[in-house]
């Protein structure tokens, strides 16, 4: 203090910008906390999917899955992309029951594939290997397969019997 009872100039500014840190400290928080809310839905807080995405679950494990229905989709699959976000997929919709297999031409991800009956209950998990042109097919006729990043079932403790929960009525496969 000087002989006035007033502080020096440089311990007001310092106090100041602390005042300052601990400001903008507070307004990155709360700008995070808002952006952490606004990728949450309002139901339960499962994450959002960016579009053409859907929100699903697998026994209680969110997904974000990307619908291929129709011939050029299924075909097209997730050749030529470099990457797949975790909990991220790919869900094929047949029109009915099928038998017909999947090989890894130009998919560059090493993938997990589960093959479902008409209720959506897996049947069967298969390890897919980036560029194979190996068909790989279960041994039974499935009506949709979920390609996921390797090792998400396994993570999860997911396999046969496990149930998709996927609304589904605006989709037609084709």
């Amino acid at each position: 203090m000087n002989g006035t009872g007033a502080r020096p100039a440089h311990q007001l500014s310092h106090r100041r910008s602390r005042r300052t840190t601990a400001l903008r400290r507070w307004r990155c928080a709360l700008v995070g906390g808002v952006l952490f809310l606004a990728g949450c839905t309002g139901s339960g807080g499962s994450q959002a999917c960016p579009e053409p995405a859907i929100v699903a679950t697998l026994n209680g494990a969110p997904l974000c899955l990307e619908i291929a229905a129709t011939i050029a989709e299924r075909q097209r699959g997730l050749m030529n992309r470099a990457a797949l976000a975790a909990e991220h997929g790919m869900l094929f919709v047949f029109p009915t029951e099928t038998t017909t297999g999947f090989w890894m031409k130009d998919t560059h991800i090493p993938l997990d594939i589960a093959f479902l009956d008409a209720s959506r209950r897996v049947a069967e998990v298969l390890h897919l290997t980036p560029y194979s042109l190996e068909t790989r097919a279960p041994r039974a006729a499935f009506r949709y397969a979920l390609e996921l990043n390797e090792g998400w079932f396994a993570r999860h403790g997911l396999g046969p019997g496990s149930i998709l929960s996927v609304d589904l009525r605006h989709v037609a496969a084709r």
